[in-house]
């Protein structure tokens, strides 16, 4: 049970509805894969309506339903639950993780792969991944689900050496031997394969959706330097994605709450190199306000602080060190992610220890930024002009002041989608802003 606008892959961000049915086409869901129809005959002999005037009726009335074949079930807490009908492999195959950030570690990436076993008949094989040509052939991995219905399998992926940078995608799929491919007794020479994984989309208010999907894994190998920072503190605002991402490339990043933050620092005010504040977290912890104090006080001893995009409630509380202005009528933003990109000059840093060019600003996703602020004071210095078709250029998603003996940075760029799609110029970015801490080693000379 496919949705009909996933049957087959996408064409850039466009759906290929090819071969869909006319009167398919253009609904929001396709007709369920099993439907009853029930008659009911009426015996309707005698007199309707009763009484003088009444009608005689001699032929049954005939009522036709169709009702969709669901799993029904009872919940004490949320009532009469329905599920719909699902069309299932004889073998779903997932991996983890479906995406893999490769930026020069030493040995072998390692994938788990679950193996579910749908129905009864005993399935054993071999589980294989597909590699591009010039890569060192994976070991295959055998399984047996005779005794069992769910297999975990660790599989290590070998690498080329030199890995060019770059997104390899990697099929994995599980191949079944040729005598278990048939229901029947006789064996049938062929191999069968099995890539799907049924993912499914369910929340209370919607009734389930299965969202199968082929099972493969994105490699993507950055070409990329990190400052020679000794630990960062991650401050999780609505999604903790963009600190999980940069611990996945080797940043010495523990994400924090704001709790643990303070009291590292009542301890050692110089516990961090660099603290990272994820976006909105001002809005999702209202205790990071009464923190803010510590964090610039941070700042001015020798630290880096760089703040992801917040909304209005950081602005009208006067947090950043220096004024800085967000109108709720005016919010200066680049909605288009292949939107020209300007490095501004004057800025010492921008292209350390990454230079960037052209490339580090394809592929991206999405958008740029967003909530970048109107106005600023002049000890910020902004980074990047960015520009939408038709519109002036803006210069607010990086800005960067000198606080004491620190550096402290808001940005709007949209790290929080570009991480962890894997963008590499995302990341090359990223890390020069933590070039930025007064403590980072610089290897240039």
């Amino acid at each position: 049970t496919i949705p009909y606008q996933l049957r087959r892959p996408r064409q850039g961000a466009r759906y290929d509805w090819s071969g869909v049915p006319a009167e398919t086409l253009g609904e929001p869901l396709a007709p369920p894969p099993l439907l009853v129809d029930v008659v009911v005959l009426v015996d309707a002999s005698g007199t309707a309506g009763g009484g003088d005037g009444g009608l005689d009726l001699v032929e049954p009335i005939r009522i036709d339903l169709t009702r969709q074949v669901v799993n029904l079930r009872r919940d004490l807490a949320r009532g009469e639950q329905r599920s719909p009908l699902r069309v299932v492999p004889r073998l779903e195959v997932s991996a983890s993780p479906t995406q893999i950030l490769w930026s020069g570690s030493s040995g072998e990436p390692n994938l788990e792969v679950h193996l579910v076993r749908h129905g009864e008949a005993a399935l054993h094989g071999e589980l294989r991944l597909d590699v591009p040509a010039d890569w060192p052939s994976p070991a295959t991995v055998p399984f047996d689900l005779t005794d069992r219905d769910e297999l975990l399998l660790p599989v290590s992926l070998p690498l080329p050496d030199p890995l060019p940078p770059g997104r390899h995608p990697i099929a994995v799929h599980a191949v079944l031997d040729a005598a278990n491919t048939a229901d029947t007794a006789e064996p049938v020479e062929v191999e069968q394969s099995f890539d799907l994984s049924l993912s499914t989309l369910d929340y209370e208010h919607v009734r389930p959706r299965a969202m199968p999907h082929r099972s493969t894994v994105d490699l993507v190998a950055l070409d990329l330097e990190l400052p020679s920072l000794r630990r960062i503190a991650y401050l999780p605002g609505a999604d903790p994605a963009v600190g999980v991402a940069l611990q996945a490339v080797g940043a010495p990043l523990e994400i924090l709450t704001p709790a643990a933050v303070k009291a590292a620092l009542d301890h050692d005010p110089k516990a961090f190199d660099a603290i990272v504040v994820g976006s909105r977290a001002y809005e999702s912890s209202p205790e990071l306000a009464s923190l803010n104090d510590s964090l610039l006080d941070f700042v001015r001893k020798g630290g880096l602080m760089v703040v992801e995009f917040q909304r209005w409630e950081y602005f009208e509380a006067d947090l950043p060190p220096f004024p800085m202005q967000l109108t709720r009528r005016e919010r200066d933003r680049t909605t288009d992610e292949t939107a020209p990109v300007r490095i501004l000059a004057g800025v010492d840093g921008v292209d350390w220890p990454n230079p960037l060019g052209p490339a580090d600003w394809q592929d991206w996703v999405q958008e740029r930024g967003t909530y970048y602020p109107v106005t600023w004071s002049s000890q910020y210095s902004p980074w990047l002009g960015m520009s939408d078709p038709g519109e002036d250029e803006v210069l607010g998603s990086i800005l960067e002041a000198a606080v004491g003996d620190g550096v402290y940075i808001y940005t709007g760029v949209a790290f929080f989608r570009q991480l962890p799609a894997g963008v590499p110029g995302a990341f090359r970015l990223f890390a020069n802003l933590l070039g930025r801490a007064p403590r980072a080693q610089r290897t240039d000379g």
